[in-house]
């Protein structure tokens, strides 16, 4: 008998939760949202002022990005010209070294 008044009582307390639960979820929502009729926060003419400011820095951007990569293939093939200078060097100083201990 008390194990079914128990059990009522669970399924009361279960409704009373689930109930508070959506209530408070539908209260929080009409609370934070945005009416229908406002006015957005930035205009249609400063989005569009925006856009053409950063059109300007990416074409200003692709710019320095075209320079400092012809910069760093001139400084890659000064380093392969130096590379194989130093190899030429390295070949001759071995063929000294062998020429002297022969």
């Amino acid at each position: 008998m008390w194990q079914k008044v128990l059990f009522k009582c669970v399924w009361i307390v279960a409704f009373v939760g689930a109930y508070f639960i959506v209530t408070s979820t539908i209260d929080y929502f009409k609370k934070n949202a945005e009416p229908a009729d406002t006015e957005p926060k930035i205009s249609i003419e400063e989005l569009e002022d925006r856009i053409i400011d950063l059109e300007a820095e990416l074409e200003e951007t692709k710019s320095e990005y075209d320079f400092l990569s012809s910069e760093n293939d001139e400084l890659r093939e000064s380093i392969e010209e130096h590379t194989s200078s130093l190899e030429e060097v390295d070949t001759r100083v071995s063929d000294i070294e062998w020429a002297i201990f022969e």
